[in-house]
């Protein structure tokens, strides 16, 4: 697990919501999401692409992202429980947009291909499917990137932030 960067102060702020509420935030590709024009699921292919396997190379997209933003993430985080730690919509509302900024951001990376470049069959596939940027790495149908999202959880554990763990980032 990833430490949070942020400072003190956002650690003590979460220790005091922890303290009062039981809340749990998941961010990536949910369990259950599935792909628009397969039925299948995403997460074994998001997995894949962030890891990479023998035939697809590693475009880490989830990684890249959080240690692009975890600091951005950890301050606007800080500022929006400020005052809230015993206010539960307080708290609930500040994990909403915190969730949506954190899903946005993602997309944003997706979006903005992930290197290495696409060899030419993959190129040419998206070709004859017609898609427009078939050199895009990440996106052909454009589901996996659709399927960023996020859920809060009201929980009997602490609080939490899931992004910081890889194997909740793609369905648990």
């Amino acid at each position: 697990m990833a430490t949070i960067s942020g400072g003190d102060k956002l650690e003590q702020v979460l220790k005091a919501i922890g303290d009062n509420m039981r809340v749990q935030m998941n961010v990536g590709i949910l369990e259950g999401a599935t792909n628009e024009d397969t039925g299948e699921k995403i997460a074994p292919y998001a997995a894949a692409n962030e890891y990479g396997t023998l035939h697809i190379p590693a475009r880490p997209f989830m990684r890249n992202t959080v240690a692009e933003h975890s600091a951005q993430w950890a301050q606007t985080l800080g500022k929006l429980v400020e005052g809230q730690t015993k206010n539960a919509g307080g708290v609930e509302k500040a994990f909403n947009v915190m969730g949506t900024l954190m899903v946005q951001d993602i997309r944003d990376t997706i979006e903005h291909s992930v290197p290495p470049p696409n060899v030419a069959a993959t190129v040419a596939a998206k070709r004859r499917k017609g898609r427009a940027k078939p050199d895009q790495t990440l996106v052909d149908s454009g589901s996996m990137q659709r399927a960023i999202d996020f859920e809060i959880i009201k929980t009997e554990a602490a609080t939490s932030f899931s992004w910081w763990n890889p194997l909740t980032w793609f369905g648990r």
